[in-house]
This record gives C-alpha cells, sequence and structure tokens, in this order.
C-alpha cells in the first residue's frame, strides 16, 4: 500500500531483484492507518518505511502493536 498514487514503474526494479516474492498493487482509498490494518489480517508480514536517522513514526508503531502479523520498520532515504 502507497498513501498516494504509486507509479508501476516504481516497483518494477524490486520485482526484477526480487522474481520469487508475490507483489500485488491495489489502490485502496481513505485513512492509510485503518487500511494497513485491514490488509495485516490477510498478510505475512506487512513492510513500514521510516526516514532514515529516525525512530519509527507514530504509524508504524501502532501497527507493530495492533497488526496481525509480523511488522517490518525499515529506513529509506
Amino acid at each position: 500500500m502507497h498513501p498516494w498514487t504509486l507509479p508501476t514503474s516504481t516497483l518494477r526494479p524490486w520485482r526484477h531483484r526480487y522474481p520469487g516474492t508475490t507483489v500485488r498493487e491495489h489502490r485502496v482509498d481513505g485513512d492509510p492507518g485503518p487500511r494497513l490494518l485491514e490488509a495485516s489480517a490477510r498478510a505475512g508480514l506487512l513492510v513500514v518505511g521510516r526516514r532514515a536517522g529516525r525512530g519509527p513514526g507514530r504509524a508504524a508503531r501502532s501497527l507493530i502493536r495492533h497488526a496481525d502479523c509480523p511488522v517490518a520498520v525499515v529506513p529509506h532515504d
């Protein structure tokens, strides 16, 4: 899930790098927090980004506490 429109080309390099990983794209309207919690009920792993050099934000901390699957918080630039 992505909180704004994500071009399909953005995911292409990752699909190429990890061809054995299933990636499904779909647009979801509404507040990302509840939508991510809903998605966690069907997921094996929920991956959430955070800015490098900072700890997990409020949304990531909430997901860690309430998600129905493991949550990985991954730093990015």
